[in-house]
């Protein structure tokens, strides 16, 4: 990369040998349109084309495998909180509550959210919120 010629970083503008720049040219979707929404028009429009692709390539063997550890990390941590936060609750929400909530909110946010890394599941200080939510509803 280094070894001769005239080396370019992400961008339009060539990079100016370590001194900064390197370019990042200011997309259409990031000036002011005028219009209600009009950079969010542009963006839809310029990412159009690679909309299929964004679940096809979700078929990789390497983006299975990606998908099935945070599938695995998900589900553990599912039935370990909503093992504690059935027996903060009696009983009246529990594992399966647990797994249902991941999956719709996990679900949501993946395909809405724009980054399909999150902590989607139950956490210490969302059992500890449930439970004195619980106890004080009681």
């Amino acid at each position: 990369m280094y070894a001769g010629g005239e080396s370019q970083m992400n961008g339009d503008t060539p990079h100016d040998g370590g001194h900064g720049g390197g370019g990042h040219a200011t997309g259409e979707e990031l000036k002011k349109t005028g219009r209600f929404c009009g950079g969010l028009i542009l963006d839809i429009k310029r990412k159009a084309p690679f909309f299929v692709s964004d679940f096809t390539d979700a078929f990789h063997i390497q983006a299975l495998s990606t998908i099935l550890f945070i599938y695995l990390g998900t589900v553990t941590n599912a039935i370990t909180f909503g093992g504690l936060l059935g027996d903060a609750t009696d009983n009246m929400q529990g594992v399966l509550e647990s797994f249902l909530g991941t999956a719709i909110a996990g679900g949501l946010f993946c395909l809405l959210g724009g980054q399909p890394l999150i902590i989607l599941s139950s956490t210490g200080p969302v059992l500890v919120f449930e439970r004195l939510l619980f106890n004080f509803s009681r």
